[in-house]
């Protein structure tokens, strides 16, 4: 779903004509120009797969693939414990260059009171997707917190490395599939028979829920 405060997209004419890009790169690398005016750009993949309709993996993708090019520069901050807590996404100087050269002899340049407007709604978006990021961290933070509760309290093993294991699991499939898989495993499973936390996510055990039976005391056959 697109977000509602989300206005559109500029292509500048140097990207469009860039002929060694995907049209999702050139959106993307659009979207990042449009909103890095006065600071770096801190939108996620998730916020950008919405507005495209991809996966944030493959946002992911073009975004590396972008920076090997040498059109954006892209600086991970992470915490004393490693963990990235923001991501900054800037255009290269090349890229800019490039921009401004072409704008300069484009037949219809920007106006400087068009260019205040984008500048403003620029700034009102990284507002917005600040907002959003921060909503995103909450609502994942609560879907962990609810698959940790639902596995049996024994089975409950290392909660930083499944959370790790959590993130990298939902980058493949849906946090909905996920939590409906350890609740059917819960309700099928003996506890002592299940995996680890943190295990049962390394493994993709939400492809194998076993069939609805009387609770399975001994080992089973996961489907494949």
């Amino acid at each position: 779903m697109i977000p509602e405060l989300f206005k559109g997209v500029w292509i500048p004419k140097a990207v469009f004509v860039l002929d060694d890009l995907t049209l999702h790169q050139k959106i993307i690398l659009s979207m990042v120009m449009n909103l890095t005016s006065d600071e770096p750009c801190y939108a996620t993949n998730h916020y950008i797969g919405e507005i495209l309709g991809i996966h944030p993996t493959r946002v992911s993708v073009h975004l590396n693939n972008l920076k090997r090019l040498g059109y954006l520069d892209i600086k991970i901050i992470r915490n004393k414990d490693k963990h990235i807590t923001k991501r900054l996404i800037t255009p290269t100087p090349a890229l800019r260059n490039r921009i401004e050269g072409l704008s300069e002899t484009a037949n219809h340049p920007i106006s400087e009171t068009a260019k205040g407007i984008i500048k403003k709604d620029n700034k009102e978006d990284n507002k917005y997707i600040s907002k959003s990021n921060q909503l995103n961290k909450d609502r994942e933070k609560e879907s962990f917190n609810k698959f940790w509760s639902t596995i049996p309290s024994m089975r409950r093993i290392n909660k930083p490395l499944t959370l790790k294991y959590w993130k990298e699991a939902t980058h493949k499939e849906s946090v909905e599939k996920i939590q409906t898989a350890i609740e059917l495993f819960v309700e099928r499973v003996e506890p002592q028979f299940i995996k680890t936390s943190y295990n049962w996510l390394k493994q993709e055990y939400w492809k194998s829920i076993p069939p609805a039976q009387e609770k399975i005391r001994k080992g089973f056959e996961y489907v494949k």
